[in-house]
């Protein structure tokens, strides 16, 4: 039958354990659901910034050059030059150009606009500019996006993205991938029919890229731009890094690269350099060239060769793609840190029902034992011997019961908490959350301390605590004992006073001694008020030494005195501060000073403080 029982404990204990794992597992992935689900709404919340700035930004730019190509001004300018043959030298040196060049030059000035193409609408040639270099040649956009020229012919505004730049911009020689930009717009005469395109050319260094850090996310996380060609065409926030690490090999004056994958370099180990054109595009830059608006949670390779999560759209009207990132490390560590409490408060149950479980069915097989032997021995005192055994599993159950309770609510704590923080995850923040896991630390920590005073307890009653008595001074093993607990009296600005006089030695086991008064003088900062005073005196009386720990607390009633050194008595309270206790110092105070040759008691009143006082034998 015993056998039985203890088969389908086994059971038991396992189908428990195996729901344990199954919730915590659920839990981990809901958890991260949630959690990818914030990312992408970040990262789309970024990206979905960064172009609406962009758009704000060219209607502003759309305004300026349509006041200008209105302007009738400009509007007669443009009939001239269009009249004037098709000759470099007759386009630049002609009183048209110059006044043109004059009336523009204030209004670019003030718009930051670094110059002006007027382009015939027939043969794409520049008729008019700030440069001379430029006049009477084809003009450079017509090479990249002809397409827009038509936009222009239809009376519609256009922008042009990032190019390679016919001249330098920034005062470099080596002007060869630097990048400039244009907006455009038709000039119509007085009949309203479309003569020529205005353009003005615009630095993508400033403004451009700047909006581009509205992107920015957390250490690690950016929104950058990459052109048809899947070029990046605004400063990177990483620029620095890629430098010194010589990942993009090709970096120009323009600091414009190709989005591609360093990682995928397999010769990087033989310190082979390929350039990072002919290596393949990154995940989120191949999906963007192909006009598609996605997000990656799971993880890929950007241009740093860093793993990351990404979203990325292609804008029609810019003409270019837009990539939002963040490190895999930094999007989810908050993740990992509620993953990680998950997983340590598995072990610790499972742990804890473990070791639980064996005390019981080994305290079970004990007693079973124990009836047996009785049964065996002592025939003919059967009846006496029965009644007092179902005393004894009284007692045993209800202890149980009452360590079971114990050691029940700190797990419904824990698993109410982890349910918590796995349904809510979205809407907590994080102080919130931090403030919860303090309080799941603390009833891991309760439910620890009452395992270890109940495994003290079980190897005393198993006799596995063997006593050693000798001579030591009291004052110093009582400043030893009570060592521990000074800061935690601080905390309630408690004074602990050891008044022991330093003539007094006893003859007794240290371990247990100094358990007791460590447990006796934790109990009275416990229940004493802040303010408090502790004080610990000892008197000699012949042959017998008696230790007193005195505190003004809170007291303690006739009742709870009576049960308080019973094992199958529940009188565990909670402190001044709320303090929790196991419900177990005490009983194991009470066995330890009965090793010892000694007894222990309390007197107590409620309101006015206790007084707890043991003996032991001197030396």
């Amino acid at each position: 039958m015993f056998r039985k029982n203890i088969k389908l404990q086994f059971i038991l204990i396992n189908i428990v354990l195996l729901l344990l794992v199954i919730i915590a597992l659920f839990s981990i992935k809901h958890l991260k659901n949630n959690y990818n689900k914030e990312i992408e709404k970040t990262l789309n919340t970024a990206s979905s910034s960064v172009q609406s700035a962009y758009h704000l930004w060219l209607e502003n730019l759309k305004v300026d050059i349509e006041l200008v190509a209105n302007d009738p001004v400009v509007i007669n300018f443009t009939e001239k030059l269009l009249t004037y043959p098709l000759d470099s030298s007759i386009l630049i040196n002609n009183n048209t150009q110059t006044e043109l060049r004059k009336y523009l030059n204030p209004f670019l000035k003030i718009h930051d606009y670094i110059g002006f193409f007027i382009i015939s609408t027939e043969n794409y040639v520049s008729y008019g500019s700030m440069r001379n270099s430029n006049i009477g040649t084809k003009n450079l956009i017509s090479k990249d996006y002809p397409d827009l020229f038509d936009k222009a012919k239809k009376g519609e505004f256009f922008v042009v993205p990032p190019i390679a730049s016919d001249v330098p911009l920034n005062n470099k020689n080596n002007f060869e991938k630097e990048l400039t930009m244009f907006i455009g717009s038709p000039i119509k005469n007085k009949k309203g029919k479309i003569i020529a395109i205005l353009t003005f050319r615009i630095n993508p260094l400033k403004d451009f890229s700047n909006i581009a850090k509205f992107g920015t996310i957390g250490n690690s996380g950016e929104t950058y731009v990459i052109d048809k060609n899947g070029f990046i065409v605004t400063q990177s926030r990483f620029l620095k890094k890629l430098k010194q690490d010589s990942l993009q090999v090709h970096i120009s004056n323009s600091e414009t690269f190709k989005v591609t994958n360093p990682s995928s370099n397999k010769f990087k180990e033989n310190s082979i350099k390929i350039k990072n054109q002919y290596l393949p595009l990154t995940l989120a830059a191949k999906n963007v060239l192909n006009k598609e608006t996605n997000i990656n949670t799971e993880g890929y390779f950007n241009y740093l060769g860093t793993e990351v999560i990404g979203f990325w759209t292609w804008d029609e009207i810019l003409q270019l793609g837009f990539i939002t990132e963040i490190n895999v490390s930094e999007a989810l560590n908050p993740f990992y840190k509620s993953r990680n409490i998950v997983l340590f408060m598995l072990i610790v149950t499972i742990i804890l029902v473990l070791l639980l479980s064996y005390l019981i069915i080994k305290l079970a097989k004990k007693h079973r034992l124990k009836l047996v032997k009785i049964n065996e021995s002592l025939e003919t005192k059967v009846h006496e011997r029965t009644l007092e055994l179902q005393e004894i599993n009284a007692t045993k159950d209800k202890f149980f019961s009452i360590i079971a309770h114990d050691l029940a609510n700190p797990f419904n704590y824990l698993i109410g908490m982890t349910d918590f923080l796995s349904e809510n995850i979205e809407t907590v923040d994080a102080e919130t959350r931090d403030e919860l896991i303090l309080k799941l630390n603390d009833s891991a920590t309760s439910a620890f301390d009452l395992l270890s005073n109940l495994l003290v307890w079980a190897r005393s009653q198993q006799k596995m605590i063997k006593i050693s008595p000798k001579n030591y001074n009291l004052k110093e093993l009582t400043d030893t004992s009570i060592k521990p607990l000074i800061n935690i009296a601080k905390e309630k600005n408690i004074q602990l006073l050891n008044k022991i006089q330093l003539n007094k030695d006893v003859y007794i086991d240290q371990y247990m001694v100094s358990t007791v008064i460590r447990n006796l003088v934790n109990n009275a900062i416990k229940f004493t008020n802040y303010n408090g005073i502790i004080e610990i005196e000892a008197i000699k009386n012949e042959n017998i030494v008696t230790i007193s720990v005195k505190d003004n607390g809170v007291g303690m009633s006739e009742e709870i005195q009576s049960k308080i050194f019973k094992i199958g008595e529940k009188v565990s309270t909670h402190g001044t501060n709320n303090e929790s206790g196991t419900g177990l110092g005490l009983i194991l105070c009470n066995e330890f000073i009965s090793k010892n040759n000694g007894k222990i008691w309390v007197e107590s009143i409620v309101g006015i403080g206790s007084t707890f006082y043991f003996t032991v034998p001197s030396a």
